[in-house]
Parts: C-alpha cells; sequence; structure tokens
C-alpha cells in the first residue's frame, strides 16, 4: 500500500508540476493536496514527506539567484547538520528533522532571493479547491471511524497523523490576500467558505490549528463589519449586538441540549491537557542541564539517537517514574523526538541552534515588515 501510494504521489507531482508549471501558488498548493491526499491512505511521514519536499523544491531551484549572506550563512549551517546526519546518523530521521523542523525557515530566504515572477492567478479557485479536498477527507474520515476519541467527535486523523485543518491553513494567507483585495460580493463568499473550513478545523482537534485561523479572521470580520457599517460607532454596536445574541444562542441551546456542553467540550478539547508535552519539556531541559558542553553547544545531531547517552536516559527514566508514557519511542527513536520545536532544537543544534532559529525568526520579522511598508 505504501509504495502504491508512493508511486502514484510521484506521478501525480510530475503531472502537475508539468501542468501548472508558469502557476506558481496553484502548483504548490496542489502539490500539498496530493502530500495530503497520500498522507490520508497511509498515515506516516517516512516517504511521503521526502517526496513532497523534492516535489515542491523543483520550481524554486531553477530560480535561485544573487542569494544573500544571511541565506548563505543559513543554509551551511544546517547544511553542515544535514550532511553529518545523511552520513554518520540516522538517514530517514535526519530527512525528517529538516524537512519538518527547519526547512521552514530556509524557504522563506530562498524564495525572497529567487527570481519568481507571481502571474495573476485564479486565487478564489484556488481556495474552493481547497475547500472541496478538506470536505472529502473529511467525510473520507468520518466513515472509515479513524479518529482518536472513542466516541467519535475529537480528531479526524489518519495513524495519528492530523488530515482535516491542514487545508485551511494553508489556504490562510491566500483568504487574506483575495478578502482585501475583493468586492464585498467575493468577501461575503470568502468567509462563507471560511466558516465551512471552520468546521473542519475544529473537528482536527488540533487546538493549534483553531487558535491561528481564529485571530486570523477575527481581524478578517471586524473589518467586513467596519465595511457594512461605515463608522467605528455602528461597528461597536454590531459587534456588541452579536455578541449578546451569540451569548443567548449558547445559553438557550445549553438549557435546551444539556449534553451539549460535554459535546463542545469534546471537539474543542477545552479540558484536555497537554498531553505527553509536560513530560517531552522536562526532559529535554533535564538532559541539557546534564549533558557534556560539546552536546549543550552543538547538540547531537539532526539524525543523532538521544537514547545513546546515558545522561538522556537517566532523564528518561525520571518521567517515566512521573508517568510519561511511549518509553519506546524515546529510547529508541532519532532525530525529531518531541512536540516542541524549541525542544527539538536544543536537542539536535544546542544553545547555537537555538539563537540561530529566533535570528532567523527577526530577520523574517524584518523582511516582511519591510516588503510590507513599502506596499504602502
Amino acid at each position: 500500500m505504501e509504495l502504491e501510494i508512493a508511486l502514484i504521489s510521484v506521478s501525480a507531482y510530475i503531472y502537475r508540476l508539468i501542468k501548472t508549471n508558469s502557476l506558481w501558488i496553484t502548483q504548490q498548493l496542489e502539490l500539498l493536496m496530493i502530500f495530503i491526499i497520500g498522507l490520508t491512505f497511509i498515515g506516516k511521514l517516512d516517504v511521503l514527506l521526502p517526496i513532497y519536499f523534492l516535489a515542491s523544491l523543483v520550481l524554486l531551484i531553477k530560480h535561485l539567484k544573487n542569494i544573500s549572506y544571511w541565506t548563505l550563512f543559513f543554509c551551511g549551517y544546517f547544511g553542515v547538520y544535514l550532511l553529518y546526519g545523511l552520513i554518520v546518523q540516522s538517514t530517514v530521521s535526519t530527512i525528517i528533522a529538516f524537512v519538518a523542523k527547519c526547512w521552514q525557515f530556509i524557504v522563506f530566504f530562498l524564495v525572497i532571493n529567487s527570481t519568481l515572477h507571481l502571474k495573476k492567478e485564479n486565487i478564489y479557485y484556488n481556495i474552493k479547491l481547497g475547500l472541496v479536498i478538506e470536505t472529502l477527507l473529511g467525510i473520507y474520515l468520518l466513515f472509515t471511524g479513524q479518529m482518536v476519541d472513542p466516541n467519535g467527535l475529537v480528531r479526524l486523523v489518519s495513524n495519528s497523523q492530523p488530515i482535516t485543518g491542514n487545508l485551511a491553513i494553508a489556504t490562510l494567507p491566500l483568504t487574506v490576500y483575495l478578502y482585501f483585495n475583493s468586492n464585498n460580493k467575493i468577501k461575503s463568499k470568502i468567509i462563507l467558505m471560511n466558516l465551512f473550513f471552520l468546521v473542519w478545523i475544529i473537528l482536527s482537534g488540533t487546538r493549534g490549528y483553531l487558535l491561528v485561523y481564529a485571530l486570523t479572521m477575527f481581524v478578517i470580520m471586524l473589518d467586513y463589519f467596519r465595511i457594512k457599517t461605515n463608522n467605528m460607532i455602528s461597528l461597536l454596536k454590531n459587534i456588541l449586538v452579536c455578541i449578546v445574541l451569540l451569548g443567548l444562542i449558547i445559553i438557550i441551546a445549553m438549557l435546551v441540549f444539556p449534553e451539549m456542553i460535554d459535546i463542545v467540550d469534546s471537539i474543542l478539547r477545552l479540558n484536555a491537557s497537554v498531553g505527553i508535552r509536560t513530560f517531552e519539556n522536562a526532559l529535554a531541559i533535564d538532559f541539557f542541564n546534564n549533558t557534556s558542553l560539546i552536546n549543550e553547544i552543538f547538540g547531537i545531531g539532526m539524525g543523532g539517537t538521544a537514547g545513546d547517552y546515558p545522561e538522556y536516559l537517566i532523564a528518561l527514566n525520571r518521567q517515566l517514574l512521573l508517568g510519561m508514557w511511549h518509553s519506546a519511542k524515546y529510547m529508541n527513536d532519532s532525530g525529531v523526538l518531541f512536540h516542541n520545536l524549541y525542544a527539538n532544537v536544543l536537542l539536535n543544534f544546542g544553545v547555537i541552534g537555538i539563537f540561530i532559529i529566533i535570528t532567523m525568526s527577526c530577520r523574517i520579522y524584518h523582511i516582511i515588515n519591510k516588503i510590507s511598508c513599502k506596499s504602502y
């Protein structure tokens, strides 16, 4: 099954790369859709993620010119860890760690330094296509019952991999762009589509998706109300009315359907803990405090096995005694072990890695701010 899906994915990637060669946004979104569809059936990242990474990189490579010193520095830094991991450590774990945790920072600088010229694309169609694929995958997971919670209300996943919500978040920047560059009729349609997206984000059970979506759409909804009212006082009145009406609806619903509270709590996982993350963070800090100076500064490598270090095993045993689970995974696996990005960076790259990630984030913010100011 895994081989067949991988071969189908490769064929689909090649076809879409050729078919949408000049439409970069459409191409990247469709490549993501192919990856998510394959992940839905396999539920594993080991093979599909590297293939998707290579497919999405093809177009970018031929447009790379005038690379800045910052980009060269960041690529060189992670490149050293990548080569060392591929040659000396676990090859598969190194690739996954690089693509899943490091590439998201590097690709920003490569795109900024590229000569890509975006052509006029049908952004509305892209968002609508994303919603269609998201809906089809959600319906499939509903019928196949691949959910974490036994009551079937919490998470639509495939082998613990969150599926729904991915395309909703991926198309969110397109939503913002199209909303602020469209007429009122299109704005209303965009908001309606995103209400459907919200359903699949909630059913994904991924609270990070919900937070990102809510913060973004809150700004859009404020602007939408402002357009409808044309003055601040009317805007505040409309917002207040909506809050009061929403509150009344919630109160009435709870009185008529008392069980709704438990259902909403189950779907949104409001009382759910952060799970194993607390143990992971404590494990990472404990290992860092007791390991060698070399590991503290440089980490154990992108594809290193933490279980090879006695001080890590001691720290792991402490957490296991406190209730941590999945001991075999944290003892034997290589590369990315934790949910928290910074815990992984501290383990794999050490203090210097943390400094590099913070520096990259500051540079990204600076560049985005500079581009935004030029736009206005």
